[in-house]
């Protein structure tokens, strides 16, 4: 009776090799059967890349033509014409909303109507700068600065005192922070409150003890 031959044990790799094999056909199969949808999904994919791709591009384009508007814009403020200057920033805002270029743009058209004594327009594109910008902390700052000065020319004080702690208070490490407490300062005192202005000029005794304004605002305090 001839011997039987004893079955061969399945090795762990090739049971892993026959499921590697069965599950590659499964997917074969499943990507015949469903061909359409896959080219469809693959030609949907090179549509989204090519859309971020124009998008990315289109953007880049604005940018450069944005700040090449705005450097002429600037070359004129930069002369000391801030009238003719208004219309032009006020063009790169319209037309580039939205670009670095157009916020740089706010900041300065605030500074031309300020400079032109319009206190009102500077008023507004200050604070809109720092609504809707404010990602450079130094053009943040003097931003909010602007504010309080277009309020200390127009004579509300108060409000000129509490914009300019404002600016020092959320830029304590800028070197003009214990010019803008000077300011506050000398806002409380145009409008009375010497205990807001004894405050305020303490802070720069305090904190900015090597600072330019720490002399000011000793001699201040002492007039108190």
């Amino acid at each position: 009776m001839p011997m039987l031959k004893p079955r061969k044990r399945i090795t762990k790799k090739q049971m892993k090799q026959d499921k590697l094999v069965t599950y590659s056909f499964k997917v074969l199969n499943y990507v015949q059967d469903h061909s359409r949808q896959f080219i469809f999904g693959i030609t949907g994919l090179i549509v989204v890349l090519l859309i971020g791709f124009l998008m990315v591009s289109s953007k880049k384009k604005k940018e450069i033509s944005a700040a090449n508007m705005l450097g002429s814009s600037e070359i004129v403020y930069q002369s000391g014409d801030y009238q003719n200057s208004i219309p032009l920033f006020e063009s790169v805002i319209q037309r580039y909303d939205g670009t670095r270029s157009s916020a740089h743009a706010t900041y300065l058209l605030a500074n031309a109507y300020f400079f032109t004594g319009n206190f009102d327009k500077a008023h507004q594109y200050f604070e809109r700068y720092v609504n809707k910008y404010h990602k450079l902390p130094t053009l943040t700052a003097s931003a909010i600065a602007g504010v309080a000065a277009c309020y200390e020319e127009k004579e509300d004080y108060i409000e000129a005192g509490r914009w300019y702690e404002r600016a020092a208070s959320e830029f304590q490490d800028f070197y003009m922070a214990p010019e803008y407490l000077l300011s506050a300062g000398r806002c409380y005192e145009s409008a009375g409150d010497t205990e807001k202005a004894k405050r305020v000029y303490q802070r720069i005794v305090d904190q900015y003890p090597e600072s330019n304004s720490i002399q000011q605002a000793k001699v201040s305090l002492i007039e108190f």
